[in-house]
């Protein structure tokens, strides 16, 4: 049965009380890709969570193109894509029968410069030399 003590986005608001951000991963209820939110209620022993679905960035990417050539993708630490504007790139089925859906990597994006990418980000740099930012590391705020 479900007990969402156990999930990392309860744990993480609990532990630190305060505001928390999962990484991105694919819901198991809508099968698609998003992330939750989720903070301690005060003078309680409750976490309260949204998760987020990530396809509304696929659309704001999408009435953003600069080209009609333009790829615009959000991207883990590790390469792993998770907003785009085809939303059926971001996520694939493993590789065994009947394993659950997981996030692509910028190598089985099928898109040509997203996959020229995955070598940079293999070796921790994103533009010419920089460092790779960690844009989704663990996000916190305190509650106030």
């Amino acid at each position: 049965s479900y007990d969402p003590r156990t999930r990392g986005w309860y744990q993480e608001a609990f532990d630190t009380g305060a505001l928390a951000m999962s990484q991105p991963y694919v819901f198991f209820s809508t099968r698609r890709l998003g992330l939750t939110i989720s903070a301690p209620v005060e003078n309680t022993r409750s976490v309260v969570g949204s998760d987020i679905q990530l396809d509304s960035l696929g659309a704001l990417f999408r009435q953003i193109k600069v080209t009609p050539g333009t790829q615009l993708a959000l991207v883990t630490p590790d390469g792993r894509l998770f907003a785009h504007e085809d939303v059926e790139r971001l996520s694939i089925a493993g590789s065994e029968p009947g394993a659950a859906l997981r996030m692509r990597t910028l190598a089985e994006s099928g898109i040509p410069v997203l996959q020229g990418l995955q070598p940079r980000v293999q070796q921790g740099q994103w533009l010419e030399g920089a460092p790779r930012p960690s844009l989704l590391g663990r996000h916190s705020a305190q509650l106030r």
